[in-house]
């Protein structure tokens, strides 16, 4: 687009290099392009219309916290097809570089509560038609990891809206929320699961975390939810070495608090 200026920056890229995004501006505001791609006629796994469609559809919710989309384009290079996103510029840095806390980030109290406080209110949203994942998926993830679980049916177990892919490096210090192609209904209590897990290494948040969210943690759905978050890290550990070995040790002492 002819009003769009980049500036000498590099790209950022997304995990596995599925997507990309640089800093940009238009019409002399500062903007943020996001490119997703994506195989051609390639509509499964990472490339599902879900995931395609994600950004798009989280316009919908109307909340305070999805950086606003100003256009998208979309079109097609070579083998491949892509959308082209220019969303509002969220200046405030993420929490974590990577996707879990490390140990010596600073966030402030005030920070943690609001950003936990726009978590709560996210699940007041009414259910929508747009899955996440499904529980089914959930179980399995479970049972791969803690293979002799006593696990409850699918269908008994709550869902609510979630963002999908709620953890440090998709949260900003001022309690803004990135990256929502993979929001929608899924079991309640998966996404501050997450982002609890994701602190076990910060000791002081992850109590407080916990704290704020103790009635969720403490239902079964919560439990699920707990299970599912822990095996998530140690799965992707094993198979992309996506976590340190610290935080995955502490995933099985974890682990041991839930399983009696």
């Amino acid at each position: 687009n002819q009003d769009i200026v980049y500036p000498d920056e590099c790209l950022v890229y997304g995990w596995n290099k599925k997507s990309c995004g640089r800093k940009a501006y238009l019409s002399g505001k500062n903007v943020w392009i996001k490119i997703i791609y994506r195989p051609q006629n390639e509509k499964k796994g990472m490339f599902n219309d879900k995931l395609w469609n994600g950004i798009d559809e989280a316009q919908s919710l109307k909340i305070a916290y999805v950086p606003y989309l100003f256009f998208v384009e979309s079109g097609t290079i070579e083998l491949y097809e892509y959308k082209a996103y220019v969303l509002e510029y969220i200046a405030s840095p993420i929490v974590s570089s990577v996707n879990y806390l490390q140990g010596h980030e600073e966030l402030s109290n005030n920070s943690l509560q609001a950003i936990l406080q726009l978590r709560s209110d996210l699940s007041n949203i009414l259910p929508v038609q747009r899955n996440a994942f499904k529980t089914d998926y959930v179980l399995r993830r479970i049972k791969s990891i803690f293979p002799h679980v006593q696990l409850p049916e699918p269908d008994t177990l709550k869902r609510i809206v979630n963002h999908g892919d709620f953890h440090w490096g998709n949260i900003t210090t001022d309690g803004t929320i990135l990256d929502w192609e993979n929001w929608g209904m899924s079991l309640k209590g998966t996404d501050v699961a997450t982002l609890y897990v994701r602190s076990l290494h910060h000791y002081n948040i992850s109590q407080q975390i916990y704290r704020f969210n103790k009635d969720i943690f403490h239902s079964a759905e919560g439990r699920i939810a707990l299970l599912y978050a822990l095996a998530e890290v140690i799965y992707m550990y094993e198979h992309y070495s996506d976590f340190s070995k610290d935080l995955v040790s502490q995933c099985f002492i974890e682990s041991k608090k839930i399983i009696q």
